[in-house]
């Protein structure tokens, strides 16, 4: 339990978002309160959200801009979620819209744009989190990962691939870098030499590693993942028509292969670099040098 300790949960989501009348019953948002501390404890782990949990149910509140950290993007969401259900009011005569003389129904287009807004204020608020815990001694989910992976954190991953300072957008690729780093690097090259990378990542080896996951892991969490899932500015990179305003826009089967194929164009780059660097790699292509890729838009293939 993270709010309405003291019946008061009401004005605790007003204060940290601003956005919530005081005066609304809090058992009408209580379901989306918990909804979005799982999605949030499911994101940094649950020994966080517990931490949190009993610093709050103790009052002695020790470490407030740490428990703050952790309520904001609960709260944010929890809001933006149940406002959205307010648009129409559901009643035991049917759906209904209530507006007196001083308002107005806004257009769709307006709904759809303030809803992205609030998403983005979910992720700003997730971002400032994820900030706060790395910066601390706190022993958390992501953390646990960073130590195995060729590309350990935001820096690692802007060094090959902007993604405009997002934690978020960053640990939501976290498990890609170690399924790219673990079923395609670690074909052609020992682990031994990926621990010695991350045990010395200023070598060229290293960089060359890490460019070859990053874009691995962007080929994969594009073909995966719809763009509206990331803040709007890592989402404009992945499309050049995406505006964001609409949560069902999403890129063109066009833009999507071009992406893919810009990206892929570079692994092969990556690839070759290890290659040539790593004194113990393996060339997966050694005696087929016009071994063709299969390809359904090609006209041979292999078996």
């Amino acid at each position: 339990m993270l709010f309405n300790k003291d019946n008061n949960g009401s004005q605790e989501l007003y204060e940290l978002t601003g956005s919530f009348y005081a005066s609304t019953s809090f058992r009408s948002i209580a379901s989306e309160v918990e909804h979005v501390t799982k999605e949030v404890e499911r994101l940094v782990g649950p020994e966080i959200i517990k931490k949190a949990e009993e610093e709050y149910m103790s009052g002695n509140m020790e470490d407030t801009a740490f428990l703050n950290a952790v309520r904001m993007p609960i709260a944010v969401l929890a809001v933006a979620n149940f406002t959205r259900q307010n648009i129409v009011s559901h009643e035991d005569t049917g759906s209904k819209i209530k507006v007196d003389d001083n308002e107005k129904v806004p257009f769709e287009w307006m709904i759809d744009r303030d809803n992205r807004e609030q998403r983005e204020r979910y992720y700003r608020s997730l971002d400032a989190l994820y900030a706060f815990l790395i910066a601390g001694d706190y022993e958390w989910k992501g953390k646990a990962a960073a130590g195995k992976c060729i590309v350990p954190g935001l820096a690692e991953f802007e060094s090959v691939y902007p993604l405009n300072g997002s934690y978020y957008a960053f640990y939501m690729f976290q498990p890609l870098l170690m399924d790219i780093q673990r079923r395609k690097l670690q074909t052609f090259i020992s682990e031994k030499d990926i621990e010695a990378a991350i045990a010395e990542p200023g070598s060229a080896l290293a960089a060359a590693m890490r460019e070859f996951v990053v874009l691995g892991a962007l080929i994969k969490g594009v073909k995966r993942w719809s763009v509206a899932m990331f803040p709007l500015e890592v989402a404009r990179s992945f499309s050049p028509s995406y505006q964001g305003n609409n949560e069902t826009s999403a890129a063109t089967i066009k833009e999507i292969e071009w992406f893919i194929g810009k990206m892929e164009e570079q692994m092969a780059e990556a690839e070759k670099e290890v290659l040539k660097l790593a004194p113990g790699a393996t060339n997966p292509y050694e005696g087929f040098p016009l071994l063709p890729k299969n390809d359904p838009r090609n006209k041979y293939f292999t078996v």
